[in-house]
C-alpha cells in the first residue's frame, strides 16, 4: 500500500470511529431507551418524503408513521401488554417494519420468524419466545395453521391480507383504529437493555436460537451504518434480502429509515431482474450478502449493469474474486463490507473498500476496540493457553478465533445472548487475557495482517454456511434420522468451486431408501437451504476409538467420485423432487458453476 493510501485509510478510520463513538456513547442499557426514537425523529423531519415502497404499495414517512400507529392501537385493542411478544411470520413487504415499529411504540416485543420455516422448527420458534399471537400473510398462514397442534397452548393467528376474507383479518381490524402516535407513558418502563426484537439463528447445535435484540443493540446496529456508508435523505436503498435477518431487516432497513432515505423493498432476490429493476427504481445503494453478488456475477453481463445510479453498496460475505469482477462489470467502487452476527458483540467494518477484507482495526485504535484473535486447537476447538492459564493472541498472518470482550456498562461490547441461559453461557469464554475477564466466542476463524485488516477464513465447529444461512449439522442429522429406513447420518459442509460457503452433504447408512420419498420427507422438515445438496450412501460409518465418526475425512473427500470408494453418490434435483446419481459429466458441470441448487 502506498504512503498516500495508508494515510487516507488511517484518516478514514479515525474520522468514522470518532463519529460512531459520538453517535453511540449516549446509549444506556439501564436508562429509558426505545428503538422508536430515531424513527420518530426521521418522521418529524421528513414527513412528506418517500419512506418505503414495494411492488404494490408505498408510504411517505408520515404514512409509514400512521400505519405503525394503527398497529400499535391494534395491539392495545387485543389486550397485548408491555413486555408481551408477538411473532411476525411474513415475507418482505412495506408493512414488515411498520408492524414491529408499531409494537415497540407500546412496549411489545416482536419475534421475526424465518418465513421459510414450517413444522417443528416453526413451532419451536413460537414456543421459545412465548408468543401471545402470530401475524401471518396470505402466503404463510397455511403453514402457521398447520402447527397449532404442536404448540403448548392456543394462540390467535392474524392474517395481514388485502383480501379481507381471513377469520382474524388484521387489515379489516385496522380500519376502525385511530393512527395517533401513542403517548410515551405506554413504553415508559422500557430500558435500553430490554428486548425489542427476537431474531433467530441456527447457532452451533439444535433448533434455531432466539437472539435477544435489545433496544440499544438495534439502535447501535442502525446508527453504525449511517456514517461509514454515508447514507443521507437523498439515497434510495434497494433491499432484496430477507427482513427477518439482522443484515436486511435491522442494519439495512433501519439505517435507511433513520437517515431519511427511501427504502425500496422486493419480496425476493432475482438475479435476472436485479439490475433492470434497480435501474428503473433509481436506487443509489443496495444491501448485500456474498451469495447475492456471486449470483449477479454468474449471470451474463447486461447493459443495465452500468446504466444504474448506484454509488455504494454495503453488506457482508463478498469474496475477493467476486469483488474484483463486480467492480469491473458494474463500476461500483464504494463497497462497505462488514462482519458481525445478530447475537455477537464483535463488529468489524471495511470503510475504505480494501478488496477481500471484512474490516480493519488500525494499530492506533486497537486499545479502543476490544476484539482479539486467539489461538485455538482446530480439532478440539479448545483455546490454547500459556503457562499462566491465559489465552494466546494470534500474530499477524496466523489464523485464530475472533472474540469480543464483554462489558455490561458498554453497549457496544455487551453480550445479551439467547433466550436460553445455557446456550448463552456456552458462548462465553472466561479468563482470556486476565483472570476474571469474559469474552464472547464468535465461532469464526479469521486472520489479520500487519495493517490491521481482517480476513474471513472459516466457521469453526459443527456448522456450515450455505445461501447466507448458518446451518446446524446436528439439526439436519436429526431431521434425516427421522426418515424411515435411515440408520445413521453424518452432515457437514463441502466446498463447491465458485460458490460462497459450503453446501450441505449427508453421508448415511440405510436399511432401505426411496430417494423421492427421502426428498419429500426432508422437504417437510427442513427449509430449502438446509437440505443436503449431496447424499452419500455407504454400508457402515467409520469411527475413531472413542466411537466418534470421522467427519473430517468425509469433508476432505467431498463429492468427488474418485474419493468415495464405491459408495453411492447423489445430488439433489429440486426440479424432479428427488436425488439423482452423480456421474463425471454432472460433477464437471457442478465444478464449472453450471448447476444451481
Amino acid at each position: 500500500m502506498k504512503l498516500f493510501e495508508k494515510i487516507k485509510s488511517d484518516l478514514t478510520y479515525l474520522s468514522t470511529y470518532s463519529k460512531l463513538n459520538s453517535a453511540l456513547k449516549t446509549l444506556d442499557a439501564d436508562a429509558y431507551c426505545n428503538i422508536t426514537t430515531d424513527f420518530e425523529k426521521a418522521v418529524d423531519k421528513y414527513p412528506m418524503r418517500l419512506a418505503v415502497e414495494d411492488e404494490t404499495r408505498c408510504y411517505s414517512y408520515w404514512q409509514f408513521e400512521q400505519r405503525a400507529n394503527k398497529f400499535a392501537a391494534w395491539a392495545l385493542w387485543v389486550g397485548l401488554n408491555e413486555g408481551d411478544t408477538v411473532a411476525l411470520f411474513m415475507e418482505n413487504r412495506v408493512d414488515y417494519i411498520a408492524f414491529w415499529y408499531g409494537m415497540a411504540k407500546v412496549g411489545v416485543k416482536t419475534a421475526l420468524i424465518n418465513n421459510n420455516l414450517s413444522g417443528e422448527s416453526l413451532a419451536h420458534c413460537i414456543k421459545c419466545v412465548s408468543a401471545r399471537a402470530l401475524i401471518a400473510s396470505a402466503t404463510t398462514v397455511r403453514k402457521a395453521n398447520s402447527i397449532t397442534d404442536l404448540l403448548d397452548q392456543e394462540m390467535p393467528i392474524w392474517t395481514l391480507s388485502e383480501s379481507g376474507i381471513a377469520e382474524n383479518d388484521l387489515e379489516s381490524a385496522l380500519e376502525g383504529l385511530f393512527p395517533l402516535r401513542p403517548f410515551q407513558y405506554r413504553r415508559k418502563n422500557i430500558k435500553g437493555g430490554d428486548t425489542a426484537l427476537y431474531i433467530f439463528t441456527s447457532g452451533t447445535t439444535g433448533l434455531p436460537k432466539a437472539v435477544k435484540m435489545t433496544h440499544v443493540r438495534c439502535i447501535q446496529m442502525m446508527r453504525a451504518f449511517v456514517y461509514p456508508c454515508r447514507l443521507t435523505e437523498k439515497d434510495r436503498v434497494f433491499l432484496t434480502l430477507p427482513m427477518y435477518h439482522g443484515t436486511g431487516g435491522v442494519c439495512g432497513a433501519g439505517s435507511a429509515l433513520i437517515s431519511g432515505a427511501a427504502l425500496v423493498i422486493r419480496n425476493k432476490f432475482s438475479a435476472k431482474r436485479f439490475w433492470q429493476d434497480a435501474t428503473r427504481s433509481e436506487v443509489t445503494a443496495f444491501v448485500y450478502v456474498g451469495e447475492l453478488n456471486r449470483y449477479l456475477m454468474n449471470n451474463e453481463p447486461c447493459a443495465f449493469e452500468k446504466k444504474h445510479q448506484i454509488g455504494k453498496i454495503f453488506g457482508n460475505g463478498m469474496r475477493a474474486d467476486v469483488w474484483e469482477t463486480f467492480i469491473t462489470r458494474t463500476g461500483i467502487k464504494n463497497i462497505y463490507e462488514f462482519y458481525g452476527s445478530s447475537e455477537g458483540n464483535v463488529s468489524l467494518f471495511n470503510m475504505d473498500a480494501k478488496i477481500g477484507a471484512i474490516g480493519r482495526i488500525p494499530p492506533f485504535l486497537k486499545s479502543k476496540i476490544p476484539y482479539r484473535l486467539i489461538k485455538v486447537d482446530m480439532d478440539t476447538l479448545i483455546p490454547l493457553r500459556d503457562n499462566n492459564g491465559l489465552c494466546i493472541e494470534a500474530l499477524p498472518g496466523e489464523v485464530g478465533e475472533i472474540v469480543g470482550r464483554i462489558e455490561r456498562n458498554n453497549v457496544s461490547s455487551h453480550f445479551e445472548g439467547y433466550q436460553s441461559a445455557d446456550e448463552t453461557s456456552a458462548k462465553v469464554l472466561r479468563d482470556v487475557f486476565e483472570v476474571g475477564d469474559r469474552y464472547f466466542r464468535s465461532g469464526d476463524a479469521l486472520k489479520q495482517d500487519e495493517r490491521g485488516y481482517f480476513y474471513f477464513v472459516d466457521r469453526l465447529g459443527d456448522t456450515f454456511r450455505w445461501k447466507s444461512e448458518n446451518i446446524s449439522s446436528a439439526e439436519v442429522e436429526e431431521a434425516i434420522c427421522r426418515v424411515a429406513g435411515i440408520d445413521t447420518a453424518i452432515v457437514y459442509g463441502v466446498e463447491i468451486p465458485g460458490n460462497d460457503g459450503r453446501a450441505g452433504m449427508a453421508t448415511i447408512t440405510v436399511s432401505e431408501i426411496d430417494l423421492a420419498e427421502f426428498y419429500k420427507s426432508i422437504a417437510k422438515s427442513l427449509p430449502s437451504y438446509a437440505r443436503p445438496v449431496f447424499l452419500r450412501i455407504r454400508r457402515q460409518q467409520e469411527s475413531t476409538g472413542t466411537m466418534k465418526f470421522k467427519k473430517n475425512t468425509l469433508k476432505k473427500q467431498g463429492y468427488q467420485l474418485s474419493q468415495v470408494n464405491g459408495d453411492g453418490l447423489f445430488v439433489i434435483s429440486v426440479e424432479d423432487k428427488t436425488y439423482v446419481e452423480l456421474n463425471p459429466e454432472i460433477v464437471e458441470r457442478i465444478n464449472a458453476g453450471a448447476m444451481r441448487f
